[in-house]
């Protein structure tokens, strides 16, 4: 099910939603999924096609772009449920300006509560008031993969360079 497809305002802390705690409940944050117009399976093959040539190459017939973010949020808030994103999510971890890792998950609370880029010898202190956590949305798990393929590599986070193609 997309990430969007109540149309109620509030919402209780379990439903499938981009959503903020306010003081009578959460509140849904709307906005639009990104979606990459192609064949679902076009682009598991394309995905496949650029990992085996460790190209993105295969990408440019799509004419992605990186969106705008959906949410920016801290680990304080997603730590005490303030913010609650669930869904397709692209997401980038910063440090102040400087882009840590891309990456992409279904549950941005429990991703970045237990990530490994907190665990040595890569530690990052994801609790650091200087930390922001940024991110959009996709419609599919097609998307997802694709669009985490393509920031990767035209962001180039510091610390995804195992997937990064183009340097």
């Amino acid at each position: 099910m997309p990430p969007h497809s109540n149309d109620s305002d509030w919402i209780d802390e379990y439903d499938w939603h981009i959503k903020r705690r306010e003081t009578n409940g959460y509140k849904r944050i709307k906005f639009d999924a990104i979606t990459i117009q192609s064949d679902y399976w076009e682009l598991w093959d394309i995905n496949t096609e650029c990992r085996r040539k460790r190209s993105i190459e295969p990408l440019n017939k799509l004419n992605l772009k990186i969106p705008a973010f959906h949410f920016s949020t801290t680990e304080h808030r997603l730590r005490n449920y303030v913010d609650i994103f669930q869904g397709y999510i692209i997401y980038c971890i910063f440090d102040g300006t400087i882009l840590l890792y891309v990456g992409k998950t279904g549950d941005i609370r429990t991703r970045i509560l237990y990530h490994p880029l907190m665990d040595r010898p890569l530690y990052i202190d994801l609790f650091a008031e200087n930390i922001t956590v940024e991110g959009f949305f996709v419609n599919t798990d097609a998307d997802l993969h694709t669009y985490e393929l393509f920031s990767i590599n035209t962001l180039k986070p510091l610390h995804n360079i195992h997937r990064v193609y183009t340097y």
